[in-house]
């Protein structure tokens, strides 16, 4: 579940557009690739999105790295990274729900 982020800054503007997009690494192919909608004007965005991830047993997302990052979505020119972080899955406790939040990293 991507629930929320707060204190975004991006060097395009004071209020970004933002939405955040995942991965589960190692994918050299990025079919697991998933997108959250667009909130718009904000550097507190509310997502309350579930970001699914079917077929894929237990025993293999515990191999596996999320890869999330925030960007500042730009409907004329390239979106602009805000930040990212990488959450290894083997740390969580997967059958249970785990509600943190996770510092990001600049680009």
């Amino acid at each position: 579940m991507i629930m929320h982020a707060k204190n975004l800054v991006s060097s395009r503007s004071n209020a970004p557009d933002c939405y955040v997009k995942t991965y589960l690494n190692p994918d050299p192919n990025k079919l697991t690739k998933r997108k959250t909608r667009v909130v718009n004007k904000t550097c507190h965005p509310t997502f309350m999105e579930m970001i699914l991830y079917h077929g894929i047993p237990l025993e293999k997302l515990q191999q596996k790295t999320l890869q999330v990052s925030v960007w500042d979505y730009d409907r004329v020119t390239e979106n602009v990274l805000i930040g990212g972080t990488h959450i290894m899955l083997n740390t969580l406790d997967l059958k249970n729900e785990t509600c943190d939040w996770f510092a990001l990293q600049g680009n």
